[in-house]
């Protein structure tokens, strides 16, 4: 006969989770990458352009351009997007599975 199957141990989430989870890393990335600000990334910023302004004798100015990219910043915004998500995946999954009268 047959085996009945047995349950993974790798742990699996629901495919409206995962869509959630999709939903909210758009979100944070979108506000990652806000250009409206002299500062980039959410909520801490992560990385800073510069613009120059080189006069020379003759006249001839130039404009220059640089950027420089914080990496505690980096660090932390991503740190913290993934404990959002982690978060918002443990709730969605508390959620169904309350929902279905199992023991989450």
């Amino acid at each position: 006969m047959s085996e009945p199957p047995t349950k993974t141990k790798i742990w699996q989430i629901h495919l409206s989770t995962a869509i959630l989870l999709m939903f909210v890393a758009g979100l944070l990335m979108k506000m990652q990458v806000r250009t409206a600000s002299l500062y980039s990334g959410w909520p801490v910023p992560a990385y800073t352009p510069y613009i120059f302004l080189i006069a020379n004798i003759d006249g001839d100015d130039e404009i220059s351009s640089a950027a420089h990219w914080i990496v505690s910043g980096v660090v932390e915004d991503a740190l913290i997007s993934l404990l959002i998500l982690l978060f918002i995946c443990v709730i969605g999954e508390w959620l169904i599975r309350l929902r279905e009268g199992r023991k989450p």
